[in-house]
């Protein structure tokens, strides 16, 4: 699988370039919208999968917007938790930038994700995505977020981890 998805996107599609220490990605998005409308599930899977392992070839020092890029990739690839190491500093970056609905969409997605969080690791997580989802007053939402993580918090004995869920 791994050949196809290199003879159809061949590193001229998508470029690295160090600009001020940080890694960039460079995408020729005309080309990759076209490549990615014909492909078959499978390819579309390999292709974000390689993306995401071009982004991180330089090392795990990258800036917090390609982290944010590299999250999406992975989890595109249903790689979650390949994406779990950059996850923190993209939420930082989207959340410290205000871009709140991007934030909430990519832990919803790390959530979702059958590989990432698993039992009781899902709480803070979920601790986190109900805070965002109470900023922007999708209160709803919140409610059953938090309570499960409430079950996951009850289900694992932790004394401390259910008090701080019962806090929010």
């Amino acid at each position: 699988m791994e050949n196809i998805c290199q003879e159809f996107f061949p590193r001229a599609c998508f470029t690295l370039q160090k600009q001020r220490g940080f890694c960039r990605r460079n995408i020729f998005y005309q080309v990759q919208e076209a490549l990615l409308a014909h492909l078959m599930p499978q390819l579309k899977v390999e292709y974000h999968r390689n993306i995401a392992d071009a982004l991180t070839a330089d090392g795990p020092h990258l800036d917090g917007r390609a982290c944010v890029d590299v999250c999406d990739q992975y989890l595109r690839a249903g790689r979650g938790a390949r994406a779990l190491p950059y996850l923190e500093p993209a939420l930082d970056h989207l959340e410290g930038g205000y871009q709140n609905d991007q934030a909430l969409d990519l832990m919803r997605r790390v959530i979702a994700a059958d590989d990432a969080l698993e039992g009781v690791a899902r709480v803070p997580m979920l601790l986190r995505l109900a805070e965002r989802q109470e900023l922007v007053g999708l209160r709803d939402e919140e409610g059953r977020v938090l309570e499960e993580a409430l079950q996951l918090s009850k289900a694992s004995g932790d004394a401390a981890l259910r008090g701080r869920v019962l806090v929010k």
